[in-house]
């Protein structure tokens, strides 16, 4: 509960701008920065993820590809000792557009993680990712949900969900996959 609290209250200190423009034969970018408080096996730390997609144009309009690009890292502090947990991820992705509310989408890239102890290296892992989901757009609502595949030294399934509100320029995450653990609270911007 203190690490949960923690990262709230880190979240309301973290603030972002944005500009939009919206054109179809332009790229479309799209940036956010948060908080995150990460759970794996024994290890529970609080620290920031930092994100960005840029959406390729596609003659097609209700197809688009994108491309992932995040970091987060974590810390914690036991017994006098700063654990660490990284993670670096790049993903492609396509999206299929059913309507101007509703779409699909598969995705797949890699994950780098690592966990150092007092700033040596206990372990790195590198971890094959596929995303199976949806998303709907509902007034000032954002609801994605994705079945989530993890494939490293462990294999795990689970899911991924993310809520953005206020038009989208905040939003909640929240991933569970075999003993990973992650919620976030971050702001987006469009350009």
């Amino acid at each position: 509960m203190k690490n949960i609290t923690k990262s709230i209250i880190f979240s309301t200190l973290l603030c972002s701008s944005s500009v939009y423009a919206n054109q179809e034969t332009a790229l479309a970018a799209q940036v956010n920065l948060g908080a995150v408080h990460t759970s794996l096996n024994d290890y529970s730390g609080t620290g920031f993820k930092a994100s960005a997609k840029i959406q390729f144009p596609l003659k097609h309009k209700s197809v688009n590809f994108y491309g992932k690009l995040s970091y987060q890292t974590t810390r914690d502090e036991k017994q006098n000792n700063d654990f660490y947990f990284d993670e670096t991820e790049l993903t492609l992705g396509i999206a299929y557009h059913i309507n101007n509310e509703h779409l699909i989408f598969l995705e797949g890239g890699d994950i780098k993680q690592s966990f150092d102890n007092n700033s040596q290296g206990v372990w790195k892992d590198y971890l094959y990712v596929t995303r199976l989901g949806t998303q709907l757009q509902q007034n000032n609502f954002n609801i994605k949900v994705a079945l989530e595949h993890r494939d490293g030294m462990n294999s795990a399934t689970g899911y991924n969900t993310t809520i953005g509100f206020f038009e989208n320029s905040m939003r909640i995450s929240y991933t569970d996959v075999g003993d990973y653990q992650s919620i976030g609270l971050s702001f987006q911007a469009n350009f």
